[in-house]
């Protein structure tokens, strides 16, 4: 290697044709100081690789001294390389250049049918094109790639996109149409997924408790749902919880799951907020937007070694067939450290949010964010926010994105003007059970306002708990003669077919026919104790019974002859019945 005083080194680098035999080489810094013969470290992607002699298989870039008028100065206690090992031993020294006037350019981004504008910074030399994880729409795919990202800000973990991406500019035409080489990057930090700890390895295993048909074939319905959704995954762990149903007011159903014994055997992680953020830090005047979340414990992933502790198991009708047991692969409500592993994720999801609104107030909890900036954020701002959300897999709802005012959050009711609760009334009428449960939900709001600590409340926690299970109760409710009627018709219908396998033939019932029309037109028990009776066969009604009270008849659409005097389904010459 020639020496000059202009130079300080070279750079070793490996040649494109080797690299494309299979032969990479290892780049490397030599000083110009070195005097023994240069060495090169290679290895193959494949063998064997048979190399021509003499071929050329590496280069040497030779680096100029940038320093003004001398070379490159040692201290004084360093010496020359002369022979020792491959390297360098000078200063480091960075290249930096402040741009006053960057190259924007709006470009269009598009992935299959999906495409969108964004404002990026051109680099003709550019090997790899990068993309914030801030603006990456959710539903690109991405994969594992082979490289990682290093800039000034240090070594980041990254992802590529699993299909090419197209890009186009104003009043030009597609650059690289097929880019079967050239992908977009979105960096994307792996989330923070905690392991519980656990008192005792001993499986726990609570039979499931018995449910009606219709209920359980809700619940074979919600299954399947959350199946498909990806939150649960068959399982053959010798853990088993039960589950249940119960009815929304919306009319829907939810699915839930007790894990009260589950719970017992973890470590709790204890709470991380001591309490709720008071919206009256908020500057006046300032804008506001206050996004739910959707099911946030369903975004959020168990540890793979912690999946069998939620497994339960759906019976079948009859044990007819085996029973299908799963098990949870993301946050089941109801487990003691969900909110706490929740609070977590949803804060590492919002901190590339918070580096890029810096100067904007986030205030977050659990799945309730509220975020204060000094001008109202953009639409395409806003969308931005979301997609970020999205892609670290939370799910905002639109129609409870709150944009204007007045805000509701965390019990308060934020305008223009004042900040006050939501609710300061309380439910003080105690009756039930369910009153009880008011009141605590009424506490709960006001609590952040009068200062309600945990201890005060704890005498009256007892309150939730009701009475024994097993304690006598009181006969609910007295029922009307209808009601009677319609309930005895329903048990009478549904006994025949546990026996029968059909409907019944015949429903005599002792009232008058006006009586009975009456109460048909009146009565929706009756009529839906009567429903789809008038496609049953013919009536049949003993004489006795006709003797002591002519009953009302139930027409059947069977009847070919209403004139006719013989009962239908009769003849003269069959024996009357005892």
């Amino acid at each position: 290697m020639y020496r000059l005083m202009s130079l300080i080194g070279g750079l070793l680098l490996g040649r494109s044709s080797t690299s494309k035999q299979g032969v990479i080489v290892i780049p490397g810094i030599i000083d110009a100081d070195f005097t023994r013969q240069v060495k090169i470290l290679a290895y193959a992607l494949q063998t064997p690789v048979t190399i021509p002699k003499g071929s050329r298989i590496a280069q040497i870039v030779a680096l100029e001294n940038i320093l003004p008028h001398r070379q490159c100065p040692k201290e004084p206690h360093e010496k020359h390389r002369m022979n020792r090992g491959f390297g360098s031993t000078g200063h480091d020294v960075f290249f930096t250049l402040d741009l006053t006037n960057r190259p924007f350019r709006t470009v269009r981004l598009q992935c299959g049918s999906h495409k969108f504008k964004l404002k990026l910074l051109l680099d003709t030399g550019s090997d790899v094109s990068i993309l914030n994880q801030l603006f990456w729409p959710s539903d690109w795919p991405l994969q594992a790639p082979t490289s990682h990202i290093v800039g000034v800000g240090g070594r980041r973990i990254s992802a590529i996109s699993a299909d090419p991406i197209h890009i186009s500019f104003k009043n030009v035409r597609v650059v690289a149409a097929r880019l079967s080489a050239f992908f977009l990057m979105a960096s994307a930090e792996q989330p923070p997924i905690l392991k519980i700890t656990w008192l005792t390895d001993n499986p726990v295993w609570v039979e499931q408790w018995p449910m009606t048909e219709t209920r359980l074939q809700i619940a074979e319905q919600l299954i399947q749902e959350q199946l498909d959704a990806g939150h649960i995954r068959p399982s053959v762990r010798p853990w088993n919880t039960p589950i249940f149903v119960i009815p929304k007011k919306s009319g829907k159903w939810r699915l839930l799951h007790d894990l009260r014994k589950v719970n017992e055997q973890m470590q709790a992680m204890g709470a991380l907020q001591p309490g709720l953020p008071a919206p009256t830090m908020i500057p006046q005047g300032w804008s506001i937007v206050v996004i739910d979340l959707k099911v946030c414990f369903f975004t959020i992933p168990l540890h793979p070694q912690d999946t069998q502790h939620f497994a339960f198991t759906v019976p079948s009708i009859n044990r007819a067939a085996p029973t299908k047991r799963y098990e949870w692969v993301v946050l089941p409500q109801g487990m003691r450290n969900s909110p706490c592993m929740c609070q977590l994720f949803v804060d590492w999801a919002l901190r590339p949010i918070r580096q890029h609104f810096s100067d904007a107030l986030i205030y977050h909890y659990m799945d309730d964010i509220l975020i204060a900036t000094k001008q109202p954020l953009s639409n395409a701002k806003m969308d931005r926010l979301i997609l970020q959300l999205e892609h670290q897999g939370l799910t905002v709802v639109p129609e409870k994105l709150q944009r204007s005012a007045p805000w509701k959050y965390l019990g308060w009711l934020i305008t223009d003007a004042q900040i006050r609760p939501q609710k300061i009334t309380l439910h003080d009428t105690i009756t039930t059970l369910h009153d009880t449960q008011k009141l605590f939900g009424d506490l709960q709001w006001v609590r952040p306002i009068v200062g309600i600590t945990n201890d005060e409340l704890l005498p009256f926690l007892s309150w939730l708990c009701g009475n024994d299970a097993n304690s006598s109760r009181p006969k609910c409710g007295v029922m009307s003669r209808t009601d009677a009627f319609a309930a005895l018709i329903k048990k009478g219908r549904d006994r025949i077919v546990e026996i029968d396998g059909k409907e019944p033939a015949d429903i005599s019932i002792p009232m008058k026919d006006e009586d009975l029309e009456w109460l048909l037109r009146h009565s929706v028990a009756l009529q839906k104790a009567l429903l789809g009776f008038a496609d049953a066969g013919p009536v049949w009604v003993p004489s006795r019974f006709t003797r002591a009270c002519p009953p009302a008849r139930i027409p059947s659409d069977s009847e070919n002859d209403p004139d006719d005097n013989d009962l239908p389904g009769t003849t003269s010459d069959d024996p009357e019945p005892d």
